[in-house]
């Protein structure tokens, strides 16, 4: 019976016939069928709905008018085990045509090999006209356990595909391009492969349901099930659990890859990858599946991928394509890993919402998806991965683990020994004791201070006024006499403006008198001349009044303009916000001006109650008290200083409450930044005491001051 086989459409046509006959109307609904299959055969559903479903999707993706699944039985027997509108095409009602496709189906079951039939096959035997058969085995391990069957009622061969059953090509690429004659209806080359495609499914979805339902096949699983959890239960070491997870886990699924990632603070890291001693954590695969696995973490919800990327969230879809591109798996699944959830007083876990922790990466490099038993198989292991994984790492985070492992080998010596235990208590007592009684150490007095510049100094306002304008900023480098601010006085303006207002009136009233002098004069009017030189007189009093006036009142004007006394940098903060616009009185200090460029110092704040023991060591010896301390603007680094001056009475603090103090000279070379103001941390060293009075003196000072 002649035939068309799955190897002999690969080899001969099927290049030529899928480049000239591409159809995009047949490419969707094959698309539709392929993924309402695809997810069919991830249900749990019985094997009699399944291909129910199954036949309605494969008629209508091949374009067929009936359809019927067969299926071999645990005998060898061949049945029937659903059909669609087969009735309608006359086979039930010819046991001819019945007899003659029950052969065509064991042919096909024979070979394993996809196959087309026509009625003009049939021998004279009595089978309906126009009829046309696509038949496609359901292959397991290259053993047919069953067949897909597809009917088409029309005559609708493709290319010449009668011609080529004839042999008159020889190749695809003797295939007429342009024959009008070879121009079909259907394309039954087409509908064979999707059909083939369609029979992988159907293949998978057995697979799964046999091992599902094979009795040997679940002892043999929950046997190694258990031989990996206990490996996994049996170690506290975290890189041991994610190697016996990994490694063990793959062969249990089964799956190609097996990976897990851990968070170690706000990065995610691969611990372990089956079937690898070590993760190359600067390889692009590593690197993406790291990526990945952050992102699936950070979302806390499980994630399958079996060829498509539409459904996944957009945070989840990126760094997914990413990791494809690098792994070329063709499934993935990433579970997340949550710590176990704490035991209650009912003995019932307690609902638990803290963020994954890891996640287990299962892939599948060869299959193209994930069966429902190998997805519940994988969330089984993740619950016990999650468990032992989060025990190693609780077990391995207490704090010098080390330590008390070794102190916890040597004191089980101890075990059963009660007078070695009172032996050593009491040795152990009597050393420490000893230690504190005899062994000397540096007492040390704190304080904090500021890092100051010596030459410094105080500007003040020199008369009342309010500041109208300044000339500098914070930090400026600045001269002696250099303008620094402008008060302004209104009343002392006005005054001015007054004096001199009168002072010109008094001027002209001069020239005026001058002028009718020198005209009595000419008159010869003795008496009148005698008058007017009497009123000049007054009037060149008060007008030399008036400028004596005028110019201490201009003296009083410059001094508004507040000139430095010295070189330096100002270093008083935000001086506008501070003083602009500000009315002043005389005397109040209005900033501050530090010479940088000169020597340093280091002022100290020493509670009044700890200036006992200062003093103590400063009337012992004959050299200044050496001085340590930390500045905050470089707090890695330690200084040297000596204490200069203790001032003589002690004055009120913010932060010590009263407080005496005192001056470190020291060498300003050694500092590497000489902020203004810089805080500092001083300990002043008062001399040698024993170790208990070191360590424990000030809680005897506060007792002593609380309760005496």
């Amino acid at each position: 019976m002649p035939k068309i086989r799955d190897h002999e459409i690969h080899g001969r046509l099927l290049g030529s016939i899928m480049t000239v006959t591409a159809n995009a109307q047949q490419a969707e609904p094959a698309s539709s069928a392929i993924a309402a299959i695809e997810r069919l055969a991830n249900s749990d559903v019985q094997e009699l709905p399944f291909f129910q479903n199954y036949l309605e999707q494969v008629v209508a993706a091949t374009g067929g008018d009936a359809g019927a699944v067969w299926s071999i039985n645990p005998q060898g027997l061949l049945a029937k085990l659903c059909e669609q509108d087969l009735d309608t095409l006359g086979f039930s009602d010819s046991t001819d045509a019945h007899r003659v496709n029950v052969q065509w189906v064991m042919d096909a079951l024979k070979t394993g090999d996809a196959a087309i039939y026509t009625d003009e096959e049939a021998r004279g035997q009595k089978v309906p006209k126009g009829i046309a058969t696509l038949l496609a085995p359901i292959l397991i391990e290259d053993s047919p356990v069953g067949l897909v069957q597809v009917f088409y009622q029309a005559d609708r061969s493709h290319l010449g595909l009668d011609r080529f059953q004839r042999g008159e090509f020889g190749a695809a690429a003797d295939v007429p391009q342009n024959d009008e004659e070879a121009k079909p209806a259907r394309n039954y080359l087409e509908d064979l492969d999707v059909l083939q495609e369609l029979c992988v499914y159907a293949a998978r979805y057995l697979k799964w349901r046999g091992e599902a339902s094979s009795p040997t096949r679940h002892l043999e699983f929950w046997g190694r099930f258990e031989r990996t959890v206990a490996s996994l239960h049996n170690t506290l070491n975290p890189v041991d659990v994610a190697a016996t997870a990994t490694n063990d886990g793959r062969g249990l699924l089964p799956c190609d890859r097996l990976s897990l990632a851990v968070k170690h603070g706000p990065k995610c890291v691969i611990a372990s990858i089956s079937g690898q001693d070590a993760v190359n954590r600067r390889s692009n695969l590593v690197r993406s599946m790291e990526t990945l696995s952050d992102a699936v973490i950070a979302t806390g919800m499980p994630i399958t991928f079996n060829g498509s990327l539409e459904r996944m969230a957009p945070q989840i879809a990126e760094p997914l394509a990413e990791y494809l591109s690098e792994s070329g798996s063709r499934t993935i699944m990433v579970i997340p890993l949550k710590r176990p959830a704490p035991i209650t007083k009912s003995d019932k876990r307690s609902e638990d919402d803290t963020p994954p922790f890891a996640a287990l990466v299962v892939e599948q490099i060869t299959e193209s998806w994930i069966t429902p038993l190998t997805s519940e198989r994988a969330d089984l292991l993740a619950e016990h991965v999650a468990t032992s994984l989060h025990n190693a790492q609780s077990h391995s985070r207490l704090f010098l683990l080390p330590l008390w492992r070794c102190l916890g080998r040597g004191l089980s010596w101890f075990h059963g020994r009660n007078w070695l235990k009172f032996a050593a208590a009491c040795f152990l007592l009597s050393s420490i004791v000893a230690c504190l009684a005899f062994v000397p150490a540096t007492y040390r007095v704190e304080g904090t201070g500021k890092l100051l510049p010596v030459i410094r100094q105080e500007v003040f306002a020199a008369v009342n006024g309010e500041v109208a304008e300044i000339f500098v900023r914070s930090g400026q480098r600045v001269e002696q006499g250099t303008p620094l601010l402008r008060l302004k006085d209104e009343e002392l303006a006005s005054k001015l403006l007054e004096l001199r207002n009168t002072h010109a009136e008094k001027l002209k009233e001069e020239r005026s008198l001058k002028v009718e002098i020198g005209d009595s004069f000419r008159q010869s009017t003795k008496d009148t001349e005698l008058k007017l030189h009497s009123q000049l007189a007054q009037v060149q009093i008060e007008i030399a009044g008036l400028t004596a006036r005028i110019k201490a009142l201009e003296e009083q004007e410059a001094a508004l303009t507040v000139q430095s006394t010295i070189a330096g940098t100002v270093s008083t903060f935000q001086l506008e916000q501070l003083l602009l616009h500000r009315p002043v009185v005389r005397g109040e200090s209005l900033l501050e001006i530090m010479d940088e460029s000169g020597p340093w110092q280091l002022e100290v704040e020493v509670p009044e109650f700890r200036m006992g023991h200062v003093w103590d060591a400063a009337s012992v010896s004959n050299q200044p008290l050496p001085i340590s301390f930390v500045l905050a603007t470089a707090p890695e680094s330690t200084f040297e200083g000596e204490l200069d001056l203790i001032a003589s009475r002690s004055g009120l603090s913010e932060e010590h409450g009263t407080a005496v103090d005192a001056t470190v000279s020291l060498d300003d070379k050694q500092l590497p930044h000489r902020k203004i103001g810089a805080e500092a941390i001083a300990k002043i060293d008062c001399g040698q005491k024993n170790l208990a009075y070191v360590l424990f003196g000030d809680v005897y000072e506060f007792v002593q001051r609380r309760l005496w």
